[in-house]
């Protein structure tokens, strides 16, 4: 199967997937500028990406690649891989129960652990989450008994 992923003014990407009979699943993106002048293709198995991301191949593709974002030392990846750190060269991934944002700019902290639950909710930017501190953007407390009345 072969998809247009994403498009800027000025490049553009392409995902390959192979699903073969082999149950084996091969998936290829390819990063295109609009003249066709550059061309980077990479795996999209996030070790192989995240490789390619920290080496700066990928970096004439970064509208391609990451939420534009006010901040410029923590970027979050479109397609949800997780977040760069350009300062320290780093990736990081929201913990498994955590939900980051469409737009890679908030984290709701234990928001995909299943069904809603009673109790304080918590939203934090994603500088304040990788960071690892307390302060919250947003945080309210969520009563089924009072909502049902």
């Amino acid at each position: 199967m072969i998809n247009i992923s994403h498009v800027t003014k000025e490049a553009f990407s392409v995902d390959i997937d192979n699903t073969g009979n082999d149950g084996k699943d091969d998936s290829v993106r390819i990063y295109m500028n609009k003249d066709l002048s550059h061309v980077v293709a990479t795996s999209t198995y996030y070790k192989h990406f995240i490789k390619n991301v920290k080496s700066g191949k990928l970096d004439d593709f970064k509208g391609l690649i990451f939420h534009h974002n006010s901040n410029k030392r923590y970027l979050s990846f479109k397609d949800g891989y997780g977040s760069f750190d350009t300062k320290e060269n780093k990736y990081f991934r929201v913990k498994e129960t955590d939900l980051l944002s469409n737009n890679g700019k908030y984290v709701y902290i234990d928001g995909d652990e299943g069904d809603l639950k009673d109790g304080v909710q918590r939203i934090q930017t994603i500088e304040n989450y990788l960071v690892g501190n307390d302060q919250y953007e947003k945080e309210f407390k969520l009563s089924f008994k009072l909502t049902c009345k």
